[in-house]
């Protein structure tokens, strides 16, 4: 009896772990489709103002990037849906998706 009830626990964190995932994409395609976060066409207005300037951003999700965003960077290029940016210490160039930054700050 008692595995029986280790069974069923292994099986909520499965399905639980599964349907965050399809959670996280719904809301992903809603940004996309522009039905979710109304106020990110004017942060990519507020970007492209300042492009060449330095900055700070603070994104969404950090698990979703496979590098550490930078603490200062300086913003390049930007267009409908990804930014360019130069990490000041290290000198990379990352493109970013401007639906996935939560807040600029600017320096």
């Amino acid at each position: 009896m008692e595995s029986f009830g280790y069974i069923l626990g292994a099986a909520a964190l499965v399905i639980c772990y599964t349907l965050a995932k399809k959670v996280a994409k719904l809301e992903r395609v809603m940004k996309e489709a522009g039905l979710l976060g109304t106020g990110k066409q004017s942060l990519r207005e507020i970007i492209e103002k300042n492009l060449g300037k330095t900055g700070t951003l603070r994104m969404e999700e950090k698990s979703i990037f496979d590098f550490e965003m930078p603490s200062k960077c300086r913003f390049e290029d930007i267009d409908e849906e990804w930014l360019l940016i130069t990490d000041l210490k290290k000198g990379k160039r990352n493109l970013i998706r401007i639906n996935a930054i939560k807040s600029v700050q600017l320096h």
